[in-house]
């Protein structure tokens, strides 16, 4: 079974990556070429950007894939990204040291993420409503804390921006390093520990898992808490990469990560997942955006064609449940 599994998301992962390449020929061919007769969506530094901004709703898109699989849902990323951004920025603003920031940022993710856990296993509240209200709780915390201003960082915190933001490692940048590190962290726990098969059987089967001697609450405790860590990990990101704190930014990145999850092989239905192919998947929805952004007119559709992607990466998603269980 678990032989089978593996092929089957081995597929997934590699029909994902057909979608990119397909998303970047389709997006080169729209946007054109430029005065020189070079194809502008091709260029390195527009490439280079998509992957860059990727690390943002990828590194947060991991975590909403472990939660997937244990069979929940998390929608309070978008608002925790924004929130970790602001407390980040307010921190160095203030002088504090940046360990001290990232570690705040960090804390309030866990802390989140641990809200989340209780109002789903101990209150009983289904995940849906309780990470949406929490997302909304953390943007709203955002806006209160930087009073809707964007609060910059570059001259307050240049080691952070500079070196971390835009520093590099053989022509690898860091933030891009971090997200590697983070996607193979959690693909090699999910694959080879304990835990991990813990969560791929509280995800298939609750009942089972617990008559098994898994202890359901832990591990949906486990999940939960580390989403709200990576989303806010997510936000140290975006403060690193651009150098500021926002309370209106990852807005709908909640949606994509889910989406981004589901076509890289989650279930909705839970017990099944691929760190590959949810970052292959956060890559696919960051590309969409940036080449609906560089194609004339069609940022106005930009929204309305991310839904019609996500109602269709869910729709697929049922699809192959009913051709599994069939």
């Amino acid at each position: 079974m678990k032989n089978s599994r593996l092929a089957f998301l081995r597929v997934r992962e590699l029909g994902v990556a057909a979608v990119l390449l397909l998303q970047i020929a389709l997006f080169t061919f729209l946007v054109g070429r430029d005065a020189d007769g070079q194809w502008v969506f091709l260029a390195s530094k527009n490439l280079t950007g998509i992957v860059l901004e990727s690390a943002v709703i990828g590194v947060a898109t991991v975590g909403v894939t472990v939660v997937i699989i244990a069979g929940g849902i998390d929608l309070s990323v978008g608002g925790l990204i924004a929130l970790s951004s602001v407390v980040v920025a307010g921190l160095l603003r203030s002088g504090q040291a940046v360990p001290i920031a990232l570690g705040g940022a960090l804390l309030m993710g866990a802390f989140f993420g641990g809200v989340a856990a209780s109002l789903a296993t101990w209150v009983g509240l289904p995940p849906f409503i309780a990470t949406l209200a929490l997302m909304l709780i953390a943007r709203g915390l955002a806006y209160m804390l930087s009073k809707g201003e964007d609060w910059s960082i570059d001259e307050r915190a240049l080691g952070f921006t500079q070196s971390f933001g835009e520093g590099q490692v053989l022509g690898v940048p860091y933030l891009i390093l971090v997200l590697i590190f983070v996607a193979a962290l959690i693909a090699f726990a999910l694959s080879k520990t304990a835990w991990g098969r813990q969560v791929f059987a509280v995800g298939g089967n609750e009942i089972a898992a617990r008559y098994a001697g898994v202890s359901v609450h832990k591990i949906k405790w486990s999940v939960y808490v580390l989403s709200g860590i990576l989303a806010s990990l997510s936000g140290i990101i975006f403060a690193a990469k651009y150098g500021t704190g926002r309370s209106d930014t990852a807005t709908g990145y909640e949606l994509d990560a889910v989406a981004a999850a589901v076509v890289g092989g989650a279930s909705l239905s839970g017990g099944r997942g691929s760190i590959v192919g949810a970052v292959l998947g956060a890559l696919i929805f960051t590309t969409l955006r940036t080449g609906l952004n560089q194609v004339p007119g069609a940022s106005v559709y930009q929204e309305m064609i991310i839904g019609l992607v996500v109602i269709g990466a869910v729709v697929i998603d049922r699809l192959i449940q009913k051709r599994v269980a069939a």
